[in-house]
């Protein structure tokens, strides 16, 4: 019958509970399953981790706790990317934007600034920085290299997300942690929330960002070639 949960779906979800709990039985329930849960340590503990796994995997799900815990769960989560993920990104995109222009320009700007207070002196330096980072930028100054940094780490790290998330692994979306150096950046990191079962998972989720962002850097690396003279 359509809307109802495929073998699938049901492994994945058996999986993500079965180093917390052993599964005892699986019931189809409309487009939800039920799983009879019996812990294996530390109840509150496994609970807490059990929840902390299923909403950043993106399931809505009810426990209800009886002589066993019954995990009531649609099998198919949704893609809820969390608000300070989005913020973190938005702030290492000006970041990455901004800051190396604005690092470029201190020395030219410490050449015309002379002052003999050192707050004045840091203070005009800094407006004199940033009057000439907006010229560069309404110049359309850095707006390649933005978009080649911000894609690779991207791709990179959404490439560890897709695969974990293929061999029914619970990762964070990415966390983009921007920085005043001379890329705007830190890059970016993703943090597991369920173990790697075997060998294979660990090296095709960690495998899968590095080839993902080398593609996309070999695509921006033959694209400056072209723009040499």
């Amino acid at each position: 019958m359509s809307g109802q949960p495929t073998e699938r779906q049901i492994e994945t979800v058996s999986l993500l509970v079965s180093d917390l709990y052993e599964v005892d039985a699986v019931y189809r329930q409309g487009r939800e399953v039920v799983l009879s849960l019996s812990w294996r340590y530390a109840p509150e503990k496994s609970k807490a981790i059990l929840r902390d796994r299923l909403d950043t995997a993106g399931y809505t799900y009810t426990l209800a706790q009886g002589e066993n815990l019954l995990l009531t769960i649609d099998p198919k989560p949704r893609l809820r990317i969390p608000r300070l993920n989005i913020v973190l990104f938005l702030v290492t995109l000006v970041s990455i934007y901004i800051v190396p222009v604005l690092l470029a320009n201190l020395p030219v700007a410490a050449a015309v600034v002379t002052e003999t207070s050192a707050l004045d002196t840091f203070l005009n330096l800094m407006a004199t920085a940033w009057q000439l980072t907006r010229a560069d930028l309404a110049a359309g100054a850095n707006i390649r290299f933005t978009l080649a940094m911000v894609l690779i780490l991207l791709v990179h790290e959404m490439g560890h997300f897709v695969a974990s998330r293929r061999r029914a692994i619970v990762t964070s979306w990415p966390y983009f942690i921007p920085a005043p150096n001379l890329i705007g950046s830190f890059g970016a990191v993703i943090k597991s929330k369920s173990p790697f079962r075997n060998r294979r998972d660990l090296i095709e989720v960690g495998a899968a960002g590095p080839i993902a962002g080398w593609i996309v850097a070999l695509f921006f690396l033959l694209y400056g070639l072209t723009q040499t003279a």
